[in-house]
């Protein structure tokens, strides 16, 4: 590995480096193949359905991050149970950044820069994860408990500043619309609020747009 800093916070790998070479281990009950969706990986590191990693076995991957600043993700690509995989938790953000992002004026950075991976689950009645694989569904899976970076319902403790915040649908059936209300005050009721639209996943956009809402 060379370049300057990698770091990992809230569920996601951060880079601010040129290559990255990581060893992935299985040490699961089935195949994996790691896709970072979105990176123009090599084909031999880019973890096509067929390129499994048997378990007990490993394979060392090379990315060369060498793209614009952007948010990738990774998850399990493996044939027959990738959807399995990635709603049991195999996926995450993968965020690249450079010098022309960090250096814009005003635009939230380090612990302001949020990403927030969206998945819905089901659980059985003992609290343990419902498995679509075992109760025999192989169509969809729209969970009725909404996770965030893999907490379920969490709270999220903000300051009184502006926050850049990467939303990621993660889910496996399901889709978001997602907006910002004003807290209910005595006979005042809540009041959806504008925000800023700043980037998607392969850059930034190149001018901000301002939204109410955002489906995806």
């Amino acid at each position: 590995m060379s370049g300057y800093e990698i770091q990992e916070k809230h569920h996601s790998i951060v880079f601010n480096i040129l290559t990255l070479s990581a060893k992935f281990i299985n040490h699961s009950d089935r195949t994996n193949s790691v896709h970072l969706h979105g990176s123009y990986s090599r084909a031999p590191f880019d973890g096509w359905a067929d390129d499994v990693t048997e378990v007990g076995q490993y394979k060392d991957y090379y990315y060369p991050n060498a793209q614009n600043a952007r948010t990738l993700w990774y998850h399990d690509h493996a044939i027959e149970h990738t959807a399995e995989n990635a709603y049991m938790g195999q996926a995450g953000f993968y965020i690249m950044h450079d010098e022309q992002e960090l250096a814009i004026p005003g635009l939230p950075q380090g612990d302001y820069d949020i990403p927030m991976a969206l998945t819905s689950k089901r659980y059985n009645n003992d609290g343990s994860l419902w498995s679509p694989e075992k109760n025999g569904e192989d169509k969809n899976l729209f969970g009725d408990i909404v996770h965030v970076n893999g907490q379920p319902w969490p709270y999220f403790k903000v300051e009184p500043r502006k926050y850049r915040l990467r939303f990621l649908n993660a889910a496996i059936s399901r889709s978001w619309e997602l907006y910002f209300e004003s807290a209910a005050k005595a006979k005042i009721p809540m009041k959806v609020r504008p925000y800023s639209f700043v980037a998607s996943a392969p850059s930034l956009v190149p001018v901000r747009i301002t939204t109410s809402e955002t489906l995806f």
